[in-house]
């Protein structure tokens, strides 16, 4: 809701549309604590046998995301380049996410391990 608020504030003030659907609305925001996972918790996590293949990769995926800070968007698109010969991905989209994550590029390729 807070985007498109956004965005029809925008086209309200470029004169894109007459009336600003939100004027009366307030958006509310309920706090709350995300807490860390320990070490012993992802080292638990990370050595559990799974009966299903899949479920391992979403488990090893999820652990690789703990370690390196990567979100699920980066982690997916390390994967299409490790796991497809012929993908190509714009080295632009590579040094953001590591300016991202303050890595410098031959880092990023030595952590994912391509």
């Amino acid at each position: 809701m807070e985007r498109l608020q956004k965005f029809m504030t925008v086209a309200f003030k470029h004169g894109w549309i007459k009336a600003h659907p939100f004027a009366l609305y307030e958006l509310r925001f309920e706090e709350f604590d995300c807490p860390y996972l320990e070490q012993f918790e992802l080292d638990a996590m990370a050595t559990i046998h799974l009966p299903n293949k899949s479920m391992c990769l979403v488990r090893d995926v999820f652990v690789f995301s703990c370690y390196t800070g990567l979100c699920y968007i980066e982690v997916s698109t390390v994967r299409k380049i490790k796991s497809k010969s012929r993908y190509r991905i714009p080295v632009e989209t590579l040094n953001k996410i590591c300016e991202a994550r303050n890595l410098k590029l031959s880092e990023f390729f030595q952590m994912v391990g391509v």
